[in-house]
């Protein structure tokens, strides 16, 4: 992890922390020994062997002594320690200053440094996984959108079919009313007609016959009607089937869509959480929400006992930490934990900024020591302080800079657990759509199945009504023939010419009107069988259409399912990384 724009402007930061907190000059050289950042500016740029045989791995860290200082005045006392990150030396973090100073803060800077440096880079891979959380998602849930798009225009075409169906089954029926009247007035004409047949003895042999025939016809047209009537009702059954099917397949796909949008909304959402996060490092200061009081927790107090004892490794100096009540919760002489300190005390009180107490002071006051001791302020409110045992111009600087790093660690600890409860939410939330989406796909499957189902039982229904409807055309050809056979007997029997003669005009007529009615039965039913086909073309179109959104989803939501798993593995890899680079 090489020096960049973003590592630099951290450098410098935590440079510019550090010689705020001690006035000591302070540097930042890189993995080359060159000098990137300093508080004397025209340093910056400059070789610094020492930092360069650290990074070669040739010495832990570099001591440059009083004496060596006396001897070469390019020289500055003080000591540069690693700067250490995943087991690799990326530069180093020198101060200037009396070694009993100098030593212990370069070696606590460079370790806060390091950890600073890692998280940046843990930061921008979660960065990036959020982006690419979004980048996945919006153009899968795009596609859902478009396809939702299509499938609405499919819908209203099926609608406007299936209407056009429904209304010509309607008009239909009234003709085949028609037909059956129709049916009826010639089962009455083709009975008188017989009667009149039988009283004419032999001279009406042949009408009788004629009658006979229009009177099975009459029943045949009858019967193909009510046939006609049946079918046309099982296809008003189908039609509403169909369009139930229809509707449960756009709801099934209006969730499907619900499901990808609450997926990019929720990712939206992460990438926010994300971006606070990273906000929140890049900020020098926190504020607070209104009324939230920082907790101390588990976390806080395993940093505050690693950090006491690199202090007291270090400096040889022992530390002492205090809660928001001023009672002594961790120490490097344990037997002064549990016990008040007044100095800290006042601090929390608000009434001094630091407790600094003098050799003449303890001399005076043998129940306190030598040190000093200053706030820990996270969200601009003092939850502890940090002190350190012995002169005070060693001591102040360590505490200052031991604070403040307890302070970020706080910080940076409450957003990570934001972070993991966005994510636990966003998991939670997943995993519902997964299941909804899942749910919801098999019930697209169950609807796809009836819709098309549906469209083939209406076709085949339609088909069979067709060859009734021709049956009745074909029965109303064989009934004018009869009648115009019934003419002609009628013409050749002089003595009931007359009224043979007018049951078989009338039974002409009536054969036409049938005719004429089963042309129209035929062209009405033509068209219900074209919106038909209209109806299935475009219910398979939306069947794929479904299977497409529904495929779409799935992969959106696996994807995301996938990011997620990412983005819980960075913010593992937070702590598992971190404790190393803290240590």
């Amino acid at each position: 992890m090489p020096f960049d724009p973003q590592l630099d402007a951290v450098a410098e930061r935590f440079v510019q922390f550090v010689h705020r907190e001690t006035a000591l000059p302070v540097i930042v050289c890189d993995e080359k020994g060159t000098i990137v950042r300093a508080t004397v500016r025209a340093r910056i740029g400059a070789h610094h062997p020492g930092a360069l045989r650290i990074v070669r791995g040739e010495l832990p860290e570099y001591l440059v002594t009083e004496e060596m200082e006396a001897a070469d005045p390019r020289m500055k006392r003080g000591c540069n320690a690693p700067i250490r990150v995943g087991g690799q030396v990326l530069g180093t973090f020198g101060v200037a200053g009396p070694l009993e100073v100098s030593r212990p803060v370069a070696h606590v800077a460079a370790g806060v440094l390091a950890g600073w440096m890692r998280e940046l880079a843990q930061r921008r891979a979660l960065h990036a996984a959020a982006e690419g959380l979004v980048a996945t998602v919006a153009p899968l849930a795009e596609r859902v959108e478009e396809v939702a798009r299509e499938s609405a225009a499919t819908e209203a075409e099926m609608a406007a079919a299936a209407g056009r169906a429904g209304e010509r089954a309607g008009r239909t029926d009234e003709v085949l009313r028609a037909v059956q009247g129709i049916a009826a007035q010639s089962r009455t004409l083709a009975i008188n007609g017989g009667v009149e047949a039988s009283r004419a003895g032999d001279m009406g042999r042949a009408f009788a016959v004629v009658a006979r025939e229009m009177l099975v016809l009459a029943e045949d047209a009858r019967d193909s009607a009510e046939q006609i009537q049946a079918s046309l009702a099982a296809a008003r059954a189908g039609l509403a089937a169909h369009a139930e099917a229809l509707a449960g397949l756009t709801r099934a796909g209006g969730e499907e869509l619900e499901a990808m949008r609450g997926a990019t909304r929720a990712a939206a959402v992460l990438r926010q959480e994300v971006g606070s996060l990273a906000a929140s490092y890049e900020a020098e200061e926190e504020t607070a929400p209104a009324g939230e009081a920082a907790e101390l927790g588990d976390a806080f107090w395993a940093m505050a006992e690693r950090l006491m004892r690199l202090i007291s490794e270090q400096s040889g100096q022992p530390s002492i930490v205090c809660d928001q009540r001023g009672t002594i919760v961790k120490a490097i002489d344990r037997a002064r934990v549990g016990q008040p300190h007044a100095g800290a005390q006042r601090i929390l009180r608000g009434e001094v900024d630091e407790a600094a107490v003098t050799p003449e002071e303890a001399a005076r006051n043998p129940a306190v020591r030598e040190g000093c001791s200053v706030p820990i302020v996270v969200g601009g409110r003092r939850v502890g302080t940090y002190g350190v045992t012995g002169p005070v111009a060693l001591t102040r600087p360590l505490s200052r800079v031991a604070a403040r790093v307890l302070a970020t660690r706080v910080r940076e600890h409450r957003s990570r657990s934001a972070l993991e409860l966005a994510l636990g939410r966003f998991s939670a939330e997943l995993e519902a759509l997964s299941e909804r989406t899942r749910t919801v796909a098999g019930e697209a499957a169950r609807r796809s199945s009836a819709l098309l189902g549906a469209a083939d039982g209406l076709r085949e229904k339609l088909a069979v009504t067709e060859g009734v409807a021709r049956a009745v055309q074909q029965i109303s050809q064989q009934t004018r023939i009869i009648a115009v056979n019934g003419a002609v007997e009628a013409a050749g029997n002089a003595e009931r010419s007359r009224t043979f003669g007018n049951v078989a005009r009338d039974m002409v007529k009536l054969a036409e009107d049938t005719h004429r009615a089963g042309k129209e039965i035929s062209a009405a039913l033509a068209e219900i069988s074209e919106a038909v086909r209209a109806l299935s073309a475009a219910g398979e179109r939306l069947v794929q259409a479904a299977r497409v959104r529904g495929a779409a989803a799935a992969e959106g939501l696996g994807a995301v399912a996938r990011i997620r798993d990412g983005l819980a593995e960075v913010l593992r890899s937070f702590d598992e990384g971190g404790a190393g680079a803290r240590r």
